[in-house]
């Protein structure tokens, strides 16, 4: 989702204001302030409620699908079909925060490897271990003299980014891109008013910090 899209929906900022907006006003006070102002006591309070506008609106993408399809239905700019891989859930396990200033492919690898590392270093482990034990049988032939542990290293390594990178994690995450409608605007406010029960909802909090994010408005409102 892009700034415009998620931070300048419903009138919110990009950056912080320089100055800052009274959540705390009297309700005579409200009616007298500027319709940014308005827009933004109404936003707050919704949010403050922490409820979804309906129950499907909460909805979280399989960390595999996020990891494997995400990325190329977005540099495709499908963002329907990057819609249909997230589905409709009462729980999450992690909600992704993140600016959309930092590199895609840093906070690519950043979930890759905290989400897949541990099972692809227990499957090259494993079958690093069989192969070892299959040369010692005499099963797998030796390459060289200079090479005896051959096929541990090649199975150990092969399997490891193998499953680093095709691992099916059935996770559920929420990515804001896949997560909330792109496309209908309707939908797309619904789960922008619904992010409090989105937070709610979720285990975890995974925040993937970078030099801009303390700066971001929703990101600091996630956090």
């Amino acid at each position: 989702m892009s700034t415009d899209g998620l931070e300048m929906c419903l009138g919110v900022a990009c950056e912080f204001p320089e100055e800052g907006v009274d959540v705390f006003k009297t309700p005579s006070q409200i009616s007298a302030a500027s319709p940014v102002e308005e827009e933004m006591e109404i936003f707050i309070h919704v949010l403050a409620s922490m409820q979804a506008t309906r129950p499907e609106i909460v909805r979280g993408i399989p960390v595999c699908r996020a990891l494997q399809l995400a990325p190329l239905l977005w540099a495709r700019g499908d963002l329907d079909a990057l819609h249909r891989c997230s589905k409709a859930t009462p729980k999450l396990t992690e909600f992704w925060s993140h600016s959309w200033q930092t590199k895609a492919w840093l906070k690519y690898i950043s979930i890759l490897f905290l989400n897949n590392s541990f099972p692809a270093f227990v499957v090259g482990t494993v079958l690093a271990s069989v192969s070892f034990a299959l040369w010692v049988a005499d099963i797998l032939p030796t390459w060289s003299r200079r090479h005896q542990y051959g096929w541990s290293l090649v199975t150990g390594v092969v399997s490891y980014y193998l499953t680093l990178l095709f691992w099916r994690s059935r996770k559920l995450a929420f990515l804001d891109i896949a997560c909330i409608n792109q496309t209908d605007k309707v939908r797309k406010t619904e789960g922008l008013v619904s992010m409090g029960a989105i937070l709610k909802n979720s285990d975890q909090l995974l925040v993937l910090w970078d030099a801009t994010y303390a700066a971001r408005l929703w990101c600091m409102f996630a956090a």
